[in-house]
């Protein structure tokens, strides 16, 4: 039997993308501090001092520059959208997400957030980034104000070992079995990787070598830690070609896409290169995040994983994820 590409059927899709979206909506965004409580604003560890992430209410109509009090904005060297795709696009993505939610559940799915109102903040040297901080939580039209995490180096597994995770349960995934069922390769869908540290050329990532990177033009990404081991380890676990050399990807009929999370000109910016891919991707695709943060304000390190947890306690990172599933990737 010839294979066929395999993609959910519509009331599938929306069972799942309902389902996922509703979880993330029952968890708290920076809830306010109770009435009289003292204002609590650092800068936890692993996340830059001089960079914020501000998201203003939804419904706003006006820039934050232009919404900044003259006290804060003398605190402010730059002022950016968060997200570099158009406004008229990411209103796109809303629109489409928040239509495929109504037809499931009218009187259930709540609106997706607005990424038109996320915005990054540099501060000036000579300010006082923690008082910065709690001055942009303070004021009525800020939702979200919370410092830009810094990338965070992901532990590598010994990808020379082998691949049990192809095997059936308990010990793998069952792949194997996968690929006897039509689509059950991957054929038909691409697999977009947030990350970095990839090798394009590598001989056994044939599908990697021509794909060109999601980038803003005139961007260009940036590895942080100057290493190819983790990023082409993944892809290869992803896509590695089913040859007689090296090893076998899990879905090796897809195809990848790279959506760099740390830029030249952005920096680290896992949200916008999670909203670049779901602009360039189509129902039925996937986001594979490969990013981890330090979390609950905890003390973390990079070379033995203490306190670092999904990336998505980032509010903007949460937001993108959201209208990542609400358009079916």
């Amino acid at each position: 039997m010839a294979e066929t590409s395999f993609r959910p059927t519509k009331r599938f899709l929306l069972h799942a993308i309902l389902f996922l979206a509703l979880i993330a909506w029952t968890l708290p965004m920076n809830p306010a501090p109770a009435a009289g409580a003292p204002l609590a604003a650092s800068i936890p560890p692993g996340h830059a001092d001089r960079i914020l992430r501000v998201k203003l209410v939804e419904g706003t109509t006006d820039e934050l520059p232009v919404l900044l009090p003259a006290e804060v904005s003398a605190l402010v060297q730059k002022i950016d959208p968060l997200f570099t795709l158009p406004k008229s696009k990411l209103k796109e993505l809303k629109d489409k997400g928040d239509k495929n939610l109504k037809e499931e559940a009218v009187d259930i799915a709540p609106l997706l957030p607005d990424l038109r109102l996320w915005y990054e903040v540099r501060l000036r040297q000579e300010a006082d980034p923690e008082a910065a901080l709690a001055m942009f939580q303070v004021l009525p039209f800020v939702q979200i104000a919370e410092p830009a995490p810094l990338p965070s180096e992901l532990p590598s597994g010994n990808y020379t070992s082998l691949q049990g995770y192809l095997n059936a349960a308990p010990s793998g995934i069952d792949a194997q079995y996968a690929w006897t069922v039509p689509g059950g390769t991957g054929t038909g869908i691409t697999v977009f990787d947030i990350e970095y540290s990839w090798n394009q050329s590598h001989e056994d990532l044939s599908k990697a070598r021509t794909v060109q990177l999601l980038l803003n033009s005139g961007d260009s990404a940036v590895d942080p830690f100057n290493s190819f081991a983790h990023g082409t380890a993944v892809a290869g676990q992803l896509v590695a070609d089913n040859d007689t050399k090296g090893v076998t990807g899990i879905v090796y009929g897809a195809n990848i896409g790279l959506a760099p999370a740390n830029t030249r000109t952005l920096g680290y910016n896992v949200a916008n290169a999670i909203a670049l891919a779901t602009a360039a991707g189509t129902a039925g695709d996937v986001i594979l995040l490969e990013q981890q943060k330090c979390v609950c304000g905890l003390t973390c390190s990079n070379t033995s994983w203490v306190n670092l947890g999904p990336s998505e306690e980032e509010g903007a990172v949460y937001q993108a994820i959201q209208t990542a599933v609400a358009n079916g990737l």
